[in-house]
């Protein structure tokens, strides 16, 4: 996994349910290897937070667009 992430060189956001019934949330942990890579656990969700909670998930995604809105995104259009 930490090789991917220094290959691709790209901001990564992992968005984990903290009540996620399908996969155990401490797993979120796992993907703290990949350098650079932002975790987060949405409590009172499961395996679909953008289905149970869409504005928080919404919120997540557009915060980490923005902290990692570069250059070409300016110019972009």
């Amino acid at each position: 996994m930490g090789r991917r992430g220094q290959y691709l060189g790209k901001p990564l956001l992992v968005l984990f349910g903290q009540d996620d019934r399908r996969w155990r949330s401490s797993s979120a942990a796992d993907y703290r290897t990949v350098p650079g890579a932002t975790v987060e656990l949405l409590p009172g969700t499961g395996h679909s937070p953008m289905l149970e909670d869409p504005a928080r998930t919404a919120a997540s995604l557009l915060a980490f667009a923005s902290a990692h809105d570069g250059p070409q995104a300016a110019t972009a259009g």
